[in-house]
């Protein structure tokens, strides 16, 4: 188990009521099975590579367009 899982099931299973926010240089569809794992503990992935190009300081939780949020939850 990595130790990424580990620490997101401690998280889950301490910090009640918290969101849990991951942000990945990853897609979503190029994540490993244990990885997809971890994604069904969180609240949100953000996903995709930083791209210096399509960088925006006005994002709001992402630095590049190309950044995808996914909500897996509602906050």
């Amino acid at each position: 188990m990595s130790a990424v899982l580990k620490l997101v099931e401690r998280v889950r299973a301490e910090c009640e009521g918290k969101d849990i926010w991951l942000w990945t240089g990853y897609v979503l569809a190029e994540l490993s099975a244990e990885q997809k794992q971890v994604v069904d503990l969180i609240d949100v992935l953000v996903d995709g590579k930083f791209e210096k190009d399509l960088a925006d300081p006005e994002l709001e939780w992402r630095g590049s367009a190309n950044q995808v949020i996914h909500r897996f939850t509602n906050l």
